[in-house]
């Protein structure tokens, strides 16, 4: 029995040191690197690639296939509704471009000297964006309100908006209003 411990007490350093000799150290100089990530598990039960076609021998006769490659199938194009076609044509950065007519002459007339002042006074950037965005809302709003059959009320509502514009843009030194 004596034999058995005396080799078992010889054996448990040498397993100790095999055991600690795979791990990282740390110490405090590098405490804050993260030990490497664990390899990633096997892949479950995949099939064995097909083994390789063994070469084929060719005579001098027969020249080597020629592969091209297929041609690239281009993407559908996206057909954008007559609305926003003009919405991403390309305008200056600080410019309203042109939008679509509402059939509507006071509101059409409204809307193209309203435009032509915004893109020709002198603004800050900080006013033109409040601007263009009232102008936006609004002819959203009458495109909605004729389409339902409001067309009287539209045209008040393009008077009224014009008369008030002209005094803004007045002040602004427009005057093609």
């Amino acid at each position: 029995m004596g034999f058995k411990r005396m080799m078992l007490l010889l054996a448990l350093p040498a397993a100790i040191a095999a055991c600690d000799s795979g791990q990282p150290t740390y110490s405090a100089s590098n405490a804050n690197s993260a030990p490497p990530p664990p390899p990633p598990p096997p892949a479950a039960a995949q099939p064995a690639p097909p083994p390789p076609a063994a070469p084929v021998a060719q005579t001098a006769a027969e020249p080597a296939p020629v592969v091209t490659p297929a041609p690239r199938a281009e993407p559908p194009r996206i057909k954008l509704p007559p609305d926003s076609a003009t919405r991403f044509s390309q305008v200056p950065p600080g410019q309203i471009g042109p939008l679509n007519k509402l059939g509507v002459g006071s509101c059409d007339e409204y809307i193209e000297h309203y435009r032509a002042c915004f893109n020709n006074a002198k603004l800050p950037r900080e006013q033109k964006f409040p601007l263009r965005r009232a102008l936006m809302q609004q002819v959203r709003q009458w495109k909605t309100d004729s389409a339902s059959g409001k067309i009287s009320q539209v045209a008040a509502a393009c008077t009224e908006a014009e008369r008030k514009a002209r005094t803004e843009f007045a002040q602004l030194g427009c005057k093609t209003f």
